[in-house]
């Protein structure tokens, strides 16, 4: 495994020299021995989000809001889940990052684009209290298309790092959906209703889970999954995504 190790780092090493890479957000070129395909300047703006929080839609807020039941943004929505947290905000070298991951096929951000999500969640999650992780899945054809579910790869990782049972492939999305960017935020819960089914609801009966993507946005997908997984019997579901 170490000579393995050694040839890969030699040829990764030629490959720089070849095609050299660039930090997609200030465009300087990233030299051996990152492991990263972001310079670390631009890493290290990244910040988390930290306390204080809206309890329901996790938002960061400016001071602690004294309603239990939701910030501005969300007490007007019904939620199924318990709970969505989100590591950072949508923005700078985070936004870069999850558009080169999901659309230029980056994937040697996956691993530590979920090490933020565990850092994130250390102080904010019982693990004890979580039975399985599960991600928002692809339509087939978007999947085949992509060729990966972004989402799925984060939530694997997450899953082995808290050594909890990751269910890849019980919630499904069983029809297509247009495109939720430049929807109205009643437009995206029309859009996604009736998109989501599970296959085997016993697995998620009285199960506490993790449910994983990588945007929160108004939150509607996320909350159909959650409604589908309520619907087969899920006693809590928690959302957790990278950014919002």
């Amino acid at each position: 495994m170490g000579i393995l190790n050694a040839i890969k780092k030699y040829f990764n090493h030629l490959l720089n020299i070849v095609y050299p890479a660039f930090c997609p957000g200030c465009k300087v070129k990233i030299f051996p021995p990152c492991e990263l395909p972001v310079c670390a300047v631009c890493w290290r703006t990244i910040k988390l989000n930290c306390f204080p929080l809206c309890p329901r839609c996790g938002m960061a807020l400016e001071k602690v809001s004294p309603n239990r039941k939701g910030c501005n943004f969300c007490k007007k929505y019904t939620y199924f889940f318990e709970q969505a947290l989100s590591a950072c905000k949508y923005q700078g070298i985070i936004k870069i990052c999850i558009h080169n991951f999901k659309y230029r096929r980056k994937m040697r951000l996956a691993e530590p684009l979920a090490d933020l999500i565990l850092k994130f969640i250390t102080n904010q999650i019982n693990v004890a209290d979580t039975d399985l992780i599960t991600a928002v899945p692809l339509h087939r054809n978007k999947l085949q298309k992509r060729g990966f579910n972004q989402s799925q790869i984060m939530a694997e990782i997450i899953a082995a790092r808290l050594n909890l049972r990751f269910c890849f492939d019980n919630l499904y999305r069983r029809r297509r959906t247009a495109s939720q960017f430049n929807l109205a935020p009643n437009e995206r819960r029309k859009n996604v209703r009736g998109a989501f089914a599970c296959k085997r609801s016993q697995e998620f009966k009285e199960k506490s889970i993790l449910l994983i993507d990588d945007i929160f946005t108004t939150g509607s997908t996320l909350n159909e999954c959650a409604y589908i997984l309520k619907q087969a019997g899920a006693r809590r579901v928690v959302v957790l995504t990278l950014a919002r």
